[in-house]
Formats: structure tokens, C-alpha cells, sequence
């Protein structure tokens, strides 16, 4: 439609397999390729018409590329897929004519006005923004400036935080506040006209409803998108978490330590494992938990560096405490990656700990790809190492899955623990899992166990080992080799 008023002739191709069709057909002066076509999309479409020009010695046809990719994988797309040039949307009639007259200069093209080159900046802009409501904003800005201020500053003060979010629950493998950071992000992006924010959140949010595994690559995205929106609005980058840098340099520098909390046996015998946690010393925010840094770790891509840190200062602590032995988080992502194995290996050897002292837990979102998490668990039962099954309940995990999935330990989410007095449900579903568990011989443990009264109902529903406040709080080294008879 826009097109036809350049009093060109055009050829309409409603899908990238008509479109190869017709450039079958006939030769054209000018094709625009929709980069989000359905199905066979522009950048495939294009890269086939090119195989099938040099296959058939037929003459190049120019090629342009309508998108809104101005950053992440996409923004170089129509380049890799053969084409000659790119219009970024929101496009006007005056785009379409510049690329005609600089595409055709031999072919007169009549514009409603001059074609005036667009700049890059500009482009970037549109595809960064909805002209629609920066304009309407802008109206209201010229009735209360201090309107607009202050629609911003919040927008500037609140996106990094939910961007935070996300990165936390994306680590965690927490796909609900995946979901609901996301969509907090993409309702303040779209009310200020922040449509590429708004989008790549709008990703991130299906894509954590639908429980897809991976979603780095999105997550990445957005950020790209966030700095981008806030650098045309603020002249800067969004302010990240502050302490990003000194959260790698206390990586590196000895600046995190461990703290250890007991399991103990459901019959009050001595305790003999514990879970390793790790804690940062910041010099002025004191002692953080994980979830005040796990955002730095994901933006920073320190998961596996922090990983094989409590792996390896886990078996240097307890060498000597060999009655002990000690379960370790593992990202989601990253117990899925191949190679995975390799490292605890190599952490083994160079330690000189027992494998079979050592417990990998992850959670249920690592199960998304069952083939991948089979051969995980059988890579780390082949080392001699245990896996466990954290936060069972909160996810999608099936009974069936925990038949196919050889793991040596099933955890009980908290949540379920917490209600298990009160909830005639959760008490129900806390026996299934018990008897499920020891039907196919795997260890339950129940966590967040904070009374005397849950521990009495746990020990009667059979349960193998408890953990929480009631028995013992996370504790230093030194307090481990300590440990007495505190169960009862």
C-alpha cells in the first residue's frame, strides 16, 4: 500500500515460498523482504533465491531487508543471508522512496516529498521506539514538563531492578518470577514508548511460560535493549547492579566464603552430610546471601567460575572431617552443559576428594531437556558423585521423570514443609513423594523444617532426612567439627 504511492509497479508475495516463486518467474527491480514473515521467513527466503541465482547463472536481484533488528542476533541477519541493504522499521513512504532512488537510479521514482537518507541513529531510534506515545508524551511534556521527568525517573530507577530480577530468576531456574519480571519490565517499557525493551521482555515472558529451556540468548537481548533505550533517553547505560565489579574481583580475590548447614537422619543419628552455601563479605553491606549477587552472576557469566569455586573450597574444608559429606548447588544451565562432568572430575583430582563425599543438587528447571539431564546424572554416577533433585514440587517434574531419571536424592521443596501442619494437601503430597521415593530407593530429604511439631509429622510420613533452622542454622567451618547430638 505504501508503496503504491510511489507509482511503481508492484508484486505482492504473502510468503517466503511464493516469493521465491514468483523471482522464479520474472525478474524484478527492487524486492523488499519482510524479515518476520511467517514460516519461511525473509533471511532464509533470501538466502535460497541467492543458492538458486548461482545454481542457475541467473542475474543478482537487489534485495533489501524490512526489520526491526537493530540489536542482538538479528540486527546482522539480512547481511548473512545475502542481502543488499536494510530498512529499518517504522518505515515511511519517504524511506521506501530513498531506497528506491538509491537502489533503482536508473528508474524515475516520484515521492510525495524529497527523500531525505535517513541516519543511522535515526533508524535506531525508530526501531528503539514507539513514535506514537514518545509523541503523546511529549504533547503532555509541553503542558507539565515535570510530568515526563518524572515518568522517566521512574522508568530509569525500576527497569534495572526488574532486569535484576530477571537475571536472579533465570539462575535459579525460577520460571514464575522469570515471568513476572519480565512483565512488569514490558507494561513500564511499553508506557513510555520503549518498544524494543518491551518486546525482548515480551520474549523472555513466553518463553518462561512455556518453560523453553535456555533463554540466555534473550535474556542477553534485552539487556542489549535496555542499554540501548536508556542510553538514547538518559545519555547513559542503566545503572546495574552497583557492585558487579567487586562481586568478580571478591571471586577472584578470596573475598566469598562458605557456610555449612547440617542434614540430618530423620532417627536424631549424628549428622553426616551438610550443604555447602556461600556468603560474601562485602566491606559495607556486610554479609550478602546469594540472592543479593546472583543477578552479577549471571550478567557477568560467573556461574561456572563460582560453581567450581564452592566445589573445590567445599572438599578443602571438609578433607579432614571424613564422616562428612556435602551437597553443592549447580545452576540449571550449567549442569546441563557438556563438559560439566569433565570439571567436577578435574576438581576431584586436584583435591584428592572422595567422589562418592560429594552431592550435586539442582533443580527441577534443569529437567526441561530430559535427554541432556539423563546424561548428566550418568556422567556424574560414572565419577562416583551423587545428584539430587532440589525444590521438588515447585516445577513441572513428573513421577514418571523421577523413573527415568536415576537421581540418588529427592529434596522437598520448603513451601511444602511450611504448610504441612495446616494444609491437608501439602501433608498428602509430602506422603506421595515419600512413597514414590522409597519405591524407586531414593533418599527424600525435607527441607525448611523450622518447628518441632514438622519434624514429628516428617519423621511419622517416613521421610529420610531433615534440614532447617530447628536442627541447625548454616555454620562455619569451625563449628562443623563440632557438631553434637542436637537432632532429637
Amino acid at each position: 500500500e505504501t508503496l503504491s504511492q510511489l507509482d511503481v509497479e508492484v508484486t505482492l508475495a504473502e510468503s517466503g515460498e511464493a516469493a521465491i516463486e514468483l523471482m522464479r518467474a520474472e525478474a524484478f527491480d527492487l524486492v523488499f523482504m519482510d524479515g518476520s514473515m511467517p514460516g519461511l521467513d525473509g533471511f532464509e527466503t533470501t538466502a535460497r533465491i541467492r543458492a538458486e541465482e548461482s545454481e542457475a547463472g541467473r542475474p543478482r536481484a537487489a534485495i533489501l531487508a524490512l526489520t526491526a533488528h537493530v540489536i542482538g542476533a538479528g540486527a546482522d541477519a539480512w547481511r548473512e543471508a545475502g542481502m543488499d541493504g536494510v530498512v529499518y522499521k517504522p518505515f515511511t513512504v519517504r524511506d521506501l522512496a530513498g531506497a528506491l532512488q538509491r537502489t533503482c537510479a536508473d528508474k524515475a521514482v516520484t515521492a510525495p516529498e524529497p527523500a531525505e537518507p535517513r541516519t543511522p541513529q535515526a533508524d535506531a531510534d525508530a526501531a528503539l521506539f514507539d513514535p506514537q506515545v514518545r509523541a503523546e508524551l511529549d504533547a503532555i511534556a509541553l503542558r507539565k514538563p515535570e510530568f515526563l521527568d518524572r515518568v522517566q525517573g521512574l522508568y530509569r530507577a525500576n527497569a534495572p531492578l526488574r532486569a535484576g530480577e530477571i537475571d536472579a530468576a533465570l539462575l535459579t531456574g525460577d520460571r514464575d518470577a522469570l515471568a513476572r519480571a519480565a512483565h512488569a519490565l514490558k507494561s513500564m517499557s511499553l508506557s513510555i514508548g520503549a518498544r524494543a525493551v518491551a518486546a525482548a521482555a515480551s520474549t523472555v515472558e513466553a518463553g518462561a511460560r512455556e518453560n523453553r529451556s535456555g533463554l540466555y540468548v534473550e535474556v542477553d537481548g534485552l539487556h542489549q535493549a535496555l542499554e540501548l533505550t536508556s542510553a538514547a533517553l538518559f545519555g547513559d547505560a542503566p545503572v546495574r547492579e552497583p557492585f558487579e565489579a567487586e562481586f568478580e574481583e571478591a571471586l577472584t580475590n578470596g573475598g566469598l566464603r562458605l557456610v555449612y548447614q547440617p542434614i540430618v537422619d530423620r532417627n536424631a543419628g549424628p549428622c553426616g552430610k551438610v550443604e555447602a552455601l556461600v556468603r560474601w563479605d562485602h566491606p559495607e553491606r556486610g554479609p550478602l546471601c546469594p540472592d543479593a549477587f546472583l543477578p552479577c552472576v549471571a550478567r557477568a557469566a560467573l556461574g561456572p567460575r563460582l560453581t567450581d569455586f564452592v566445589m573445590r573450597r567445599a572438599m578443602r574444608d571438609l578433607a579432614g572431617l571424613e564422616h562428612l559429606s556435602v551437597a553443592v548447588n549447580v545452576f540449571p544451565e550449567e549442569f546441563q552443559e557438556p563438559g560439566f562432568a569433565d570439571r567436577v572430575r578435574d576438581a576431584l583430582t586436584a583435591e584428592g576428594f572422595d567422589p562418592q563425599r560429594l552431592e550435586i543438587e539442582v533443580t527441577e528447571t534443569a529437567m526441561l531437556d530430559m535427554k541432556r539431564s539423563a546424561i548428566g546424572i550418568a556422567e556424574l554416577k560414572a565419577l562416583g558423585v551423587r545428584a539430587a533433585l532440589d525444590d521438588f514440587g515447585t516445577g513441572f517434574t513428573s513421577f514418571q521423570a523421577l523413573k527415568d531419571l536415576p537421581f540418588d536424592t529427592l529434596k522437598i521443596d520448603r513451601s511444602f514443609v511450611q504448610d504441612c501442619l495446616s494444609s491437608t494437601a501439602s501433608a498428602a503430597i509430602i506422603h506421595a513423594v515419600i512413597g514414590v521415593g522409597r519405591a524407586l530407593g531414593v533418599k527424600v530429604v525435607c527441607e525448611g523444617v523450622e518447628t518441632a511439631e514438622q519434624a514429628a509429622f516428617l519423621r511419622t510420613a517416613g521421610v529420610h532426612y531433615l534440614q532447617g533452622y530447628h536442627f541447625y542454622r548454616p555454620m562455619e567451618l569451625s563449628e562443623i567439627s563440632r557438631l553434637g547430638d542436637r537432632a532429637a
